[in-house]
């Protein structure tokens, strides 16, 4: 049996990397009131390093909603798979021109005219946040507001035409 509690040890688990990155800034700080130059960088160094990662850490911790959805999501310089046993896809993130909220699913569309669906609970779909929330001109705060509530919103759209795909069908 475990001395410590079920609970404070799942919160543990869940919040140990801000946590721990918190604990390489207070370790940057010691090293850094140490007397001599190097050292004193060297710490500095740590504090800023560990304050650097800190904030998407947290922000990871805040919006898991869980990794238990279909399919797993790969960001490769800004090109986005999406792989599940029902199907997936590949975007380029530099061509997005729509992203939306709907039902728990990413739905984002590009300018090539192809459209990916991702479960907001898909393993690796923190990725995906990370890259939607450097989107020009997105509101951070509204995404997060919508993911919580799961609401239907369109998040994002980008000012480029959209040209028909040549796999798309006829309309």
């Amino acid at each position: 049996m475990s001395p410590i509690r079920p609970e404070l040890q799942a919160m543990l688990v869940k919040w140990r990397e801000p946590i721990a990155l918190v604990g390489a800034g207070l370790l940057g700080l010691w090293i850094a009131t140490r007397t001599g130059t190097a050292i004193t960088i060297v710490g500095l160094a740590l504090v800023l390093t560990a304050a650097a990662l800190l904030v998407p850490a947290i922000r990871r911790v805040r919006l898991a909603s869980g990794e238990d959805g279909a399919g797993v999501v790969e960001i490769n310089e800004r090109q986005l798979a999406y792989l599940s046993a029902g199907g997936g896809g590949l975007l380029s993130m530099d061509l997005l021109t729509e992203v939306r909220l709907a039902g728990g699913m990413w739905h984002l569309s590009d300018s090539e005219g192809n459209r990916l669906q991702i479960p907001t609970d898909a393993r690796n779909a923190h990725d995906l946040l990370e890259e939607i929330l450097l989107l020009p001109g997105l509101d951070a705060a509204r995404t997060v507001r919508a993911l919580r509530a799961r609401e239907d919103v369109i998040l994002w759209q980008s000012d480029r035409a959209v040209r028909p795909s040549l796999s798309a069908p006829p309309h």
